[in-house]
């Protein structure tokens, strides 16, 4: 809390409503100096009439307010119960965050420090967060001004926000700072799993201009979320427990990957997909099924990450080339490193031939453990990852007498989040079977698809595989054993 509200005063008055006069006399016709908001708490120096004659240390300056306007409580251990009951009573009252934070720093005030539980602090940073989550909403003008003047009050009190553009709309979040005081200390583990669920929230998460902060800001969310049992709160406060860890992993994984650190990626990457397997979807809140779905998504763009190793050094033809390849038929794919830092290539070689038919480049990751060669040697296709919620299949096919190669996309209408992957072939690699998920304007498509290798066109596609009979007979598998789709 702030330094300025430890004035020593014997009674101070809270005002209890917004718009309140602060006048320069005790009578309804005087100037007003200012105008007070719910929160605002002054010092008593004496009472005229009906009004209370009052110092108002932010702005400083004496006035007088109506009593009806404000609520008189003596700063002492024998009111701490009392201010505590009012502060637990508003802590979920919507609206009145700025008159609880003001009743958190009178109790924080007048309680003895062995009554600062994490109770007091879970609701203070409860009020805090939504209060900060209220004013970055869309509202009318006046509501606007209203909540301003709320998040004034609780600065006043010490509370720290912090703003974040993100495209064209700028967000307010709660730096968290009661939060980490619940995990500090001993509390239930409903509280604990409040304080960790609100520290690792996305939408106020810090982001760093480099990999390596982005990869221990992750670390730091997972390393919280993992200090709560899911198995110990509510079910479906566990489940938003387990959603938030297969969130932050899967994101972690992608970041090691992109340092070179597979083995600690696929330890992430495993750490997100046993967390959401567990996910107990009959006890999911409403609110929580877009979660789920958004989690499935990064879980199921990350999955090669599961089988990611590092590779002993090994002696290569060139200091910049590093190969990894498939077992081949006619055709192999090989996955080397580009001439420019960071670039990734994918070489595709006919037997018995040194030099490449087809190459293709990027900054994405590729992954060679996704490489799958279609019959005939007439086709093949690898796993690429842009970002850690988005993949994409690279299709490498014959066309007459050379060679093509093109992306399957999970949407091309705006997608937010997505991936697509490899299902199986159909008999003569006829058809190519690939099962995509991906948000699109907020709303979850999902498809599975039997893409003609010629021009990557579905001949057929559908929502569910029950009357796809094609995709049902020639799926792979392996496919079937690791996939989300199926979910």
């Amino acid at each position: 809390m702030s330094a300025a509200f430890l004035v020593a005063s014997l009674v101070v008055a809270l005002v209890a409503r917004d718009q309140t006069a602060l006048r320069a006399a005790p009578e309804a016709r005087a100037p007003r100096q200012a105008v007070l908001t719910q929160g605002d708490w002054l010092e008593v120096r004496g009472q005229r009439r009906d009004y209370l004659k009052v110092y108002d240390h932010r702005r400083e300056r004496p006035g007088f307010v109506h009593h009806s306007r404000v609520r008189q409580h003596r700063l002492d251990a024998a009111s701490a119960p009392a201010l505590r009951a009012i502060l637990l009573f508003l802590r979920d009252q919507r609206g009145s965050e700025a008159l609880g934070i003001g009743y958190a720093a009178l109790y924080l005030k007048a309680a003895p420090k062995s009554a600062l539980d994490a109770e007091v602090f879970a609701a203070l940073g409860k009020m805090s967060a939504r209060l900060a989550w209220r004013a970055s909403r869309t509202v009318s003008p006046r509501h606007g001004l209203t909540l301003a003047a709320h998040l004034e009050v609780a600065r006043h009190y010490g509370i720290r926000f912090k703003s974040d553009t993100r495209g064209d709309r700028t967000h307010l979040c709660y730096v968290g700072d009661a939060f980490r005081r619940v995990l500090a200390q001993k509390a239930s583990p409903r509280l604990h799993a409040e304080a960790a669920l609100q520290l690792t929230n996305k939408r106020c998460e810090k982001r760093p201009p480099g990999m390596r902060e982005k990869v221990s800001v992750l670390a730091w969310s997972l390393g919280v979320l993992e200090r709560v049992d899911p198995t110990t709160v509510a079910p479906y406060v566990g489940n938003r427990l387990r959603l938030r860890r297969s969130n932050v992993a899967a994101r972690l994984a992608y970041h090691w990957a992109r340092l070179g650190e597979l083995d600690k990626a696929r330890t992430a990457s495993k750490g997100a997909h046993r967390a959401f397997l567990r996910v107990d979807h009959g006890n999911l809140s409403r609110g929580d099924t877009k979660r789920y779905g958004q989690a499935a998504l990064l879980v199921a763009a990350n999955r090669w990450a599961r089988g990611a190793r590092a590779k002993a050094k090994t002696q290569t033809k060139t200091k910049r080339q590093t190969k990894t390849k498939t077992k081949t038929r006619s055709i192999s794919l090989a996955v080397e490193k580009g001439e420019k830092a960071g670039q990734t290539c994918v070489v595709l070689r006919q037997r018995g031939q040194s030099k490449a038919v087809k190459r293709r480049c990027s900054y994405g990751l590729v992954w060679p453990s996704s490489i799958q060669l279609g019959p005939r040697s007439r086709q093949a296709t690898i796993a690429v990852q842009h970002l850690p919620g988005w993949l994409e299949l690279w299709v490498f096919r014959r066309v007459g007498d050379g060679w093509l190669v093109d992306s399957v996309v999970p949407a091309a209408t705006d997608p937010q989040l997505g991936y697509v992957e490899w299902a199986g072939w159909t008999p003569g690699g006829r058809d190519l079977l690939v099962a995509r998920e991906a948000y699109v304007e907020g709303r979850l498509v999902r498809r599975f698809a039997a893409l003609r290798p010629a021009n990557l066109t579905s001949r057929v596609q559908s929502r569910s595989l029950r009357h796809f009979v094609t995709f049902r007979r020639w799926h792979s598998a392996g496919w079937k054993a690791e996939t989300l789709a199926l979910r």
